[in-house]
């Protein structure tokens, strides 16, 4: 990623700060070309809402108080004292870098009653684009890019840009310790899937099969020391 600033606590990044310096010069068949994504989808100014929500946030500003309507009323749980103290740890950190990066020009964007009213739509509506662009079946694959430049490869009738020096597996989540066995990796980013009700029927209307519930940790087997892949 493209590192914006750093800290002891933790780093700020720009994914597509990232993928503008990473997609140029990509080989293509028709030539070398320079490529980016569409730069609407990180048009994010406001936090995720839904829309009733963001309605009802903007009433409330007037009355100095942040309300959050919930459709449907959770019972709230007690919080142990070492539990609020590692959220506290969170929210110092956090802090300490939203701080840093607003110092480097960062984070400055002051979003207006207005921009709470749109709430996202240009990053909605772009998004809605690409919601049937996922495979619509589960597909077993791998493969990766050995050279020091970007590549467009054709895959399943479909072009892809592969990033250079790196290679990918594309599988089930329950078969990650058989398809990466053995394999060393410097770093490792667990990104688990998130088993939303909302999120998983808006997304089933588009793509097939939805990610599985897995428990991460019988999921992914990983030596902490070595940073390799372990068999189930």
């Amino acid at each position: 990623m493209s590192v914006i600033c750093r800290t002891d606590k933790g780093w700020v990044i720009s994914h597509y700060d990232y993928t503008k310096k990473i997609y140029t010069n990509v080989v293509s068949r028709s030539g070398d070309v320079e490529l980016a994504y569409n730069k609407n989808l990180f048009h994010i100014l406001t936090p995720l809402m839904r829309d009733q929500e963001a309605r009802n946030f903007i009433k409330s500003l007037s009355e100095k108080e942040f309300v959050i309507s919930q459709e449907i009323k959770m019972k709230k749980r007690s919080r142990s004292a070492s539990f609020d103290h590692e959220i506290s740890i969170i929210q110092s950190a956090l802090k300490e870098l939203v701080e840093i990066a607003q110092n480097r020009g960062y984070f400055s964007f002051k979003p207006t009653n207005v921009h709470y009213e749109e709430n996202n739509s240009l990053a909605r509506s772009t998004s809605e684009l690409y919601n049937g662009e996922s495979f619509a079946s589960e597909i077993n694959f791998s493969g990766g890019n050995s050279s020091t430049s970007p590549i467009v490869v054709k895959t399943f009738g479909r072009d892809y840009v592969i990033p250079p020096l790196c290679s990918f597996v594309c599988c089930d989540i329950g078969n990650i310790n058989t398809e990466l066995s053995g394999k060393t990796f410097d770093f490792i980013l667990l990104d688990p899937p998130w088993w939303n009700k909302f999120i998983r029927r808006k997304k089933a209307k588009h793509s097939g099969k939805g990610a599985p519930s897995h428990p991460l940790c019988s999921a992914c087997s990983i030596d902490s020391k070595t940073g390799r892949f372990l068999p189930d």
